[in-house]
């Protein structure tokens, strides 16, 4: 093997830990996210305490967010962890997939990292849109409700990236079948 498939495998080996953690870390997440939401709906979050102070209290003195927002940030993040879930193990996926097969130039690694640029564009920005429609239902069901910018562009651009790398895979696999 030499030095660059090498190092391809070593960042590969990274890319498969790294896809693990995040998909680990969006499941908790995503369900810390909802059992806030089930507890701000349910009202516990005043019959918990924590060192002698109620849950919205603590949001109180944490930040100066209502109620409300902290509905909306909430739900955003349930939603954009759900999404990164499905990136994450797809990611995951194809690194396995490279790790086995040696080098990612083949056609089914090309297909793969293909995919993974299409769900990435595509995830990124439904959950946006998802996130965008919760936000308004949220301000319109409540008052003093107040939002950060959702931005998906990095996840955008990531997306890009993977889809040209597919391209250069697909090429690469091309060449070497030609070799073989």
């Amino acid at each position: 093997m030499n030095k660059s498939l090498k190092t391809i495998q070593i960042l590969s080996k990274i890319g498969r830990i790294l896809s693990k953690i995040v998909f680990i870390a969006c499941i908790i997440g995503a369900a810390m996210c909802l059992a806030s939401i089930v507890g701000l709906a349910i009202g516990t979050n005043d019959a918990i305490s924590i060192h002698g102070k109620t849950i919205t209290q603590t949001i109180a003195d944490v930040s100066d967010l209502s109620i409300a927002s902290a509905y909306a940030l909430f739900c955003v993040g349930l939603t954009m962890c759900l999404g990164e879930i499905f990136t994450a193990k797809f990611a995951e996926k194809y690194f396995t997939h490279e790790l086995e097969d040696g080098t990612p130039f083949t056609e089914r690694g090309a297909k793969e990292m293909l995919r993974l640029g299409i769900l990435t564009i595509s995830i990124s920005l439904g959950t946006s849109i998802l996130s965008s429609i919760s936000l308004a239902v949220i301000k319109h069901s409540f008052s003093n409700v107040e939002t950060q910018g959702i931005g998906s562009v990095s996840a955008v651009g990531l997306g890009i990236v993977f889809l040209i790398f597919g391209v250069v895979f697909r090429y690469g696999a091309g060449i070497k079948e030609k070799e073989e």
